[in-house]
């Protein structure tokens, strides 16, 4: 279940920005950095979930005040997509992305990658990848403009 609590209370005057359509991403961002989740009793958000620029991916099933938090503040700039990345919910650890394309293990299923496909934007690039380690998000680090990534990756991908 997911647990949202109000916004710090040394920062309360960001709590009206939920309430009226927001003017920019910038102020979008600031008020979902503001909110405390969880998810299934864990507070590491970014594990289940995944943001970018372009798009941001919840997890299928998650509970509801989990997924409207994200839905509230990012609907109206990024499409906010409920999906699976083989099957179970840790999207942030399993994929990496960045506004231009997006990396997806072996264990992705052709069903999930079709859905996912379909949902972004078509500047973006979604790529399934034959790799060792399937955890991407943990092993490559991105911006829009640079890559890091761990020393076993093969080296021939070109990200």
């Amino acid at each position: 279940m997911a647990v949202l609590y109000d916004a710090w209370p040394c920062l309360q005057y960001a709590r009206p920005c939920f309430h009226y359509v927001r003017p920019c991403f910038v102020e979008a961002w600031l008020c979902l950095f503001l909110m405390r989740l969880q998810f299934e009793n864990s507070c590491e958000v970014g594990v289940f979930s995944k943001l970018t620029n372009a798009y941001c991916f919840i997890p299928i099933g998650g509970s509801e005040n989990f997924c409207s938090a994200f839905e509230a503040v990012l609907a109206d700039f990024v499409p906010v997509v409920k999906t699976s990345i083989g099957g179970t919910g840790i999207l942030g650890s399993l994929c990496v992305g960045n506004k231009n394309g997006l990396l997806l293990p072996h264990t992705t299923t052709d069903q999930e990658l079709h859905h996912l496909r379909n949902s972004l934007p078509d500047q973006v690039v979604v790529q399934h990848i034959e790799e060792r380690l399937s955890a991407l998000g943990n092993c490559i680090s991105c911006n829009d403009h640079v890559a890091l990534t761990h020393t076993l990756l093969i080296s021939y991908y070109r990200l």
